[in-house]
């Protein structure tokens, strides 16, 4: 079974702040693979893949590569 981590725990395990990889999610720079409802409420959840999908991102962005870039840059690894 997998593990899954939420917005939070992510965040921490990639040691950002989490309001700064909630804006990431809100502007629409990544979409985790999973997804709980609860009610009305939905939560996101990532996966040890996305975990170092964003780990990459992240590195890249340290290095001093726009945010946007970085993301794209990480796309057209995969397509």
């Amino acid at each position: 079974m997998e593990t899954l981590y939420g917005t939070t725990a992510a965040a921490r395990l990639l040691t950002m702040n989490p309001a700064r990889l909630k804006r990431w999610l809100d502007y629409g720079y990544f979409v985790p693979d999973f997804r709980a409802i609860s009610g009305s409420t939905q939560i996101r959840l990532f996966s040890e893949r996305d975990i170092q999908i964003l780990r990459d991102i992240l590195g890249r962005v340290d290095e001093g590569v726009p945010l946007g870039q970085a993301f794209d840059q990480r796309a057209n690894e995969y397509e």
